[in-house]
């Protein structure tokens, strides 16, 4: 998330300067990839924002940037890395796998579009990107927004916003054959939103690393004295509420994860009463599993029956087992669980792990 917020703050200071770029998109992988599509890089005389590797492309792919900003044509690229040379005369990546890269000059007109993308995500809203290739000619289709772009085909543009509609953070891409054409469809999703509530030192670092993940990050806490930008520089929002103002100055939905860090009983359960009954699939409360379960039961003998799938995705203690001991230990240790819980994987070594690293994306050339 805070690599594709620098791609895109970066192309709004181009545009604002009239700098000329170009940007790589990986569109396709097929095998054992370190990227999957939708990683992006972008390009300029100067510098290079983002990865469509782990390091290992990267130098070959600034090198096709530069040829395609200076002649004004986009180029689609595609490495190998399934061959056993690859070790000795290859890239050495050694993934076992093939990344197709469209590269494209960032005219004007496109630039405008990755902005008008930009303020879409800071509204909270999500989006379809659909790219022809190799023409490049796309189209954005923002919630609330009429489409922008050149991509101006009524029938393809409905096509492009089906799949989008069907598309998923977990599977976020597809590659769709339509008359002799590819067309490149991604769903762009706003950041994933955390709410600690309480202040305290340890949630210092917990805001801190949650922001350099792209989180948007807020913290809740009544005590003005704690709720202050000097100790939380990062944060996006400073709220200060009580915990029973939580319900009307917090706003949860599906893509909130929320921590509970007040340190204090009362506090907790008047949180957790709420919090449970949310729509957040995460909710993280710190201290050991008997207070927990004390506070669920007092729960129950005040307010009756949990709401359905409360349990679930009550996460007490918080954070996966790294035997983390000192506030920041924690915060990797809670950020960790709640990146596993995102991306439905079960949050222990890979090497324990049977299947592929990352889930498998549909065939190129085929959809959702």
């Amino acid at each position: 998330m805070r690599e594709r917020e620098a791609i895109l703050q970066r192309i709004r200071e181009l545009a604002e300067t009239g700098e000329g770029a170009a940007l790589a998109t990986v569109i396709a992988t097929s095998g054992s990839t370190y990227r999957r599509p939708g990683a992006r890089m972008l390009v300029t005389q100067g510098e290079s924002v983002g990865a469509v590797s782990a390091g290992c492309l990267e130098e070959e792919v600034r090198a096709v940037g530069l040829r395609v900003l200076q002649k004004g044509k986009p180029e689609r690229l595609r490495f190998d890395t399934t061959e056993e040379m690859d070790k000795v005369a290859g890239t050495g990546l050694g993934c076992r796998g093939t990344i197709d890269v469209f590269v494209e000059p960032l005219t004007p007109e496109r630039a405008q579009l990755y902005i008008a993308l930009q303020e879409a995500l800071a509204e909270d809203r999500a989006c379809t990107l659909g790219m022809e290739i190799p023409g490049g000619r796309r189209v954005l289709l923002a919630d609330g927004d009429p489409p922008l772009g050149e991509l101006d085909e009524p029938p393809l543009r409905e096509r492009i916003a089906s799949v989008g509609e069907r598309l998923s953070p977990r599977r976020p891409t597809a590659l769709l054959p339509h008359a002799g054409r590819e067309i490149y469809v991604e769903r762009v999703e706003p950041p994933l939103k955390l709410v600690v509530f309480g202040a305290g030192y340890d949630a210092q670092p917990l805001v801190k690393l949650a922001k350099e993940l792209g989180f948007r990050v807020t913290v809740a806490d009544p005590r003005p004295q704690y709720l202050t930008k000097e100790r939380f520089p990062e944060a996006d929002r400073l709220v200060p509420a009580h915990p029973s103002e939580a319900p009307e100055k917090v706003e949860v939905d599906g893509r909130t994860f929320l921590v509970i860090l007040t340190h204090n009983y009362l506090q907790d359960l008047e949180l957790l009463g709420w919090a449970l009954g949310t729509e957040a699939p995460y909710i993280g409360q710190i201290g050991p599993r008997a207070r927990t379960e004390e506070l669920l039961a007092d729960l129950e003998r005040e307010r009756g029956p949990l709401p359905p799938g409360a349990r679930e995705k009550l996460y007490g203690p918080v954070g996966l087992d790294v035997g983390a001991e000192t506030p920041e230990e924690i915060a990797l240790s809670v950020l960790s669980e709640i990146l596993a819980v995102k991306n439905g994987r079960p949050g222990r070594s890979l090497r324990e792990s049977r299947g592929p690293i990352h889930p498998p994306i549909h065939p190129q050339g085929q959809g959702p």
